[in-house]
């Protein structure tokens, strides 16, 4: 609260008439500002009110560009990168901030000396621009100041569940196979993941189980893979077990991390 809520919105060249798409840099507590790509619809120029659907990504190193499809027309759509890394830079900007945000000779979150303290674990900063983008979108003219969805798959499913955890506006959750529900995994029938930060107490801030109990909104869980050793059912089960709001969750048969059956058996 103490960094002044202030961003720089360029707009960019749209895919679509009906849209418009706008790079967006917004201050933020932590070492970088929260940075993406916000698509408003044109007629809100008319004065036209609409819904706000924050959305996040999944763990990795790609560059974020200007989207080419635009998903959401008739909402105000705010994609952010969860690093926070300038826009529209050359590829030498980008190769040298990956290797910037390594630690320990691990990738970006994986460092158990970095994760030892939660005000310095690489979670931290993420977490803060989750927030900071919310605060943002909701100074937006355009808003319809009733809907605000977060919504994300793996990392982004775990940044959806902060998301909504921590800002009392959010309204609806659309979290998918949501990464890092119970980090570390000690007990009988509980799956260790495939790939996931060694455990610390410290990241027990950051677990998506543990912020499932302070969710106020309805959670939609869009995909529960139960072949899924990334995001293991037995974490996302948790989660559930956690959340008092309205909850539905999609429980799908044979689905790993990145496969779906093209005829899942499904439960609700």
């Amino acid at each position: 609260k103490k960094v002044p809520l202030k961003a720089k919105r360029w707009e960019v060249k749209s895919p679509r008439p009906d849209v418009k798409v706008y790079a967006v840099e917004i201050d933020c507590a932590g070492s970088r500002p929260a940075t993406g790509y916000c698509t408003v619809p044109v007629a809100a120029s008319t004065g036209k009110k609409y819904p706000i659907r924050v959305t996040f990504d999944g763990y990795g190193t790609g560059i974020q560009r200007v989207p080419q499809h635009i998903w959401y027309t008739n909402e105000i759509w705010l994609n952010i990168n969860a690093h926070g890394y300038s826009l529209e830079k050359d590829k030498k900007y980008y190769d040298e901030f990956f290797k910037s945000i390594r630690s320990g000779g691990k990738g970006y979150a994986f460092d158990p000396v970095q994760n030892s303290d939660p005000e310095k674990a690489y979670f931290r900063g993420m977490a803060l621009r989750v927030m900071r983008a919310l605060e943002y979108m909701k100074t937006l003219p355009e808003w319809d100041k009733k809907n605000l969805i977060v919504a994300g798959g793996s990392q982004g499913g775990l940044q959806t569940m902060w998301a909504a955890a921590l800002d009392k506006d959010v309204t609806e959750a659309q979290p998918d196979i949501t990464w890092c529900c119970d980090i570390g995994k000690k007990g009988e029938g509980r799956l260790r993941a495939n790939f996931e930060p060694q455990y610390t107490d410290a990241l027990r801030y950051f677990d998506a189980a543990n912020h499932a109990k302070r969710v106020k909104c309805k959670v939609n869980c869009t995909r529960a893979g139960l072949g899924d050793y990334t995001c293991p059912p037995s974490g996302l089960a948790i989660v559930f077990n956690n959340l008092k709001a309205p909850v539905t969750y999609k429980w799908v048969q044979g689905s790993r991390h990145g496969f779906v059956p093209l005829k899942p058996n499904q439960e609700f």
